[in-house]
């Protein structure tokens, strides 16, 4: 099958139009691209662009290590200054920030909320910690006057259940995190069927109907040490209250 090409701008300022035999279809996951894009020889586009031998754009994708406007700096250096080439010749740096700045607003806007829901969930496992080392403290009132009435410093008592509770949350946070990286690893070789056999297009993207799960120990240390501080914070109140206990009304 023969697709006419034409009303393409060449770099002289012409058009360039050219008659092409499509030998496949791919499928880039990216809606506008597959109804808007062609994949076409180097050779090609430039006879079709008449850039004779030349390329308008390289792409630089780094590794992951590095923002993208991190990069774009060090490839400005690196080429130096050209603002004494014309302006045909000269080089343009721009990182996919400053090329797309929609998808960066829009990413930024996610990285915002994701924060919110995670301090939602603190805040609701903080709940839960604070009601759980309460009643325990509240439980075992007769238990702590007799501590204070044989000499146990108020001090002493008040670490002894912030250790407490910092134990019981790091038990309870290991076992969420072997639990979650064996879904993750099962998920990221098997995929998430979330669609049921049905693809999702949103802003011209298409997901499929699985989702690969990726592993990051950013992501597992993070909600670790936050809900680590968390369960700190929640063993104050109760290792304050049962510090000053009143020793008589405590065994009475």
């Amino acid at each position: 099958q023969s697709e006419e090409l034409d009303d393409g701008q060449a770099a002289d300022g012409g058009l360039g139009d050219d008659r092409l035999t499509v030998v496949g279809v791919a499928s880039t996951g990216n809606s506008s691209l597959d109804r808007m894009g062609v994949f076409m020889h180097l050779s090609d586009v430039q006879w079709l662009t008449a850039l004779e031998g030349r390329v308008h754009e390289i792409a630089i994708r780094g590794d992951g290590t590095r923002p993208a406007d991190d990069l774009a700096a060090a490839a400005r250096s690196t080429l130096g200054d050209q603002s004494a080439l014309e302006e045909g010749d000269r080089l343009v740096v721009r990182s996919w920030t400053e090329v797309v700045p929609e998808l960066h607003q829009i990413t930024e806007l996610s990285r915002n909320s994701n924060w919110v829901i995670y301090l939602v969930i603190y805040f609701i496992a903080g709940l839960g910690i604070l009601n759980t080392q309460r009643m325990t403290a509240l439980e075992r009132r007769r238990e702590f006057g007799v501590l204070l009435a044989i000499g146990t410093l108020p001090g002493r008592l008040a670490r002894t259940i912030i250790t407490e509770s910092t134990l019981l949350t790091l038990a309870g946070a290991a076992l969420g995190v072997v639990w979650s990286v064996a879904l993750v690893f099962h998920h990221q070789a098997n995929g998430f069927n979330w669609a049921d056999g049905q693809e999702l297009n949103y802003m011209g993207v298409v997901f499929g109907e699985k989702l690969y799960f990726q592993f990051s120990l950013e992501h597992f240390f993070v909600p670790l040490a936050a809900v680590t501080v968390v369960g700190m914070l929640c063993g104050l109140w109760p290792a304050i209250k049962s510090s000053r206990l009143s020793i008589p009304l405590a065994i009475s």
